[in-house]
């Protein structure tokens, strides 16, 4: 019965490294979509467009809207593929 305490130790010490294995930055995407807005939005208000890792079950872009709000949209949909677009347009290549 002298070992259980150490048993309890190291088992502790096993799920809390679990535990930090499993947060979001342990290697899994960040930011998946899974449910996709369907009426289209006002190109003026989306801020930033970023497209969802390949990790991911949906492909999607999430579009950042001038009030800070994220959104999932599909990218087979016309409105989106316009402002998609818009975006890549305003993109200007790095130097290199």
């Amino acid at each position: 019965m002298k070992n259980v305490p150490v048993i309890l130790a190291v088992c502790m010490l096993l799920f809390s490294s679990l535990d930090v294995h499993g947060t979001p930055h342990g290697g899994g995407p960040a930011q998946c979509c899974f449910q996709y807005r369907t009426s289209p939005l006002p190109k003026k208000n989306v801020v930033k467009v970023q497209h969802t890792s390949r990790q991911c079950s949906m492909v999607g872009f999430v579009f950042t809207m001038k009030e800070g709000v994220k959104l999932c949209v599909n990218p087979n949909q016309s409105w989106v593929k316009v402002i998609i677009a818009l975006h890549m347009k305003t993109i200007t290549p790095g130097p290199g």
